[in-house]
């Protein structure tokens, strides 16, 4: 008797360890929610715009899309998602240059940014987003190397 108190008292312990641990997740996952709407970019070449849009599908995904057009040619898209799992959240980046999705790990999050990583990717290896009142910065970098992207909110029609 001794052994199935001690046995279902570790059980009841690590089981609410773990559903506080998915609920401080989800948490996070429920801050990411001023990335919705779309984001037109501010730092492209002359004769391009570029924009990301992004939505919440489900209490476990936001889902976007980052789209470039030079002139009145759709030249880049990109799919793009943060996923909630039981364990992490995830981005998922679908590009043209991948033969199949590339998933980073959200490592921070706050209430006004996150950092997702893979460090196995060859670039980028890291991204960085952070929201300034309408504006947000978008850093991709790996290496030596780091782009940034500047993106204001746009107003609602």
């Amino acid at each position: 008797m001794k052994q199935f108190v001690c046995a279902f008292t570790f059980l009841f312990i690590a089981g609410s360890s773990c559903a506080q641990q998915h609920d401080a997740l989800g948490n996070q996952f429920e801050s990411l929610s001023w990335l919705v709407g779309t984001w037109d970019r501010t730092n492209v070449r002359p004769g391009q715009t570029a924009y990301d849009e992004w939505e919440r599908t489900s209490e476990m995904s936001y889902t976007g899309r980052g789209v470039m057009v030079a002139g009145s040619d759709t030249v880049f898209v990109e799919k793009l998602e943060l996923r909630l799992t039981n364990d992490s959240i995830y981005y998922i980046a679908d590009t043209p240059g991948n033969a199949e999705p590339v998933l980073f790990r959200v490592t921070t999050v706050t209430d006004t940014s996150f950092i997702a990583e893979n460090p196995d990717h060859d670039f980028p290896k890291r991204f960085d987003y952070i929201i300034n009142d309408d504006f947000l910065e978008a850093v991709i970098s790996g290496g030596d190397q780091s782009v940034g992207f500047t993106f204001r909110k746009r107003e609602e029609e």
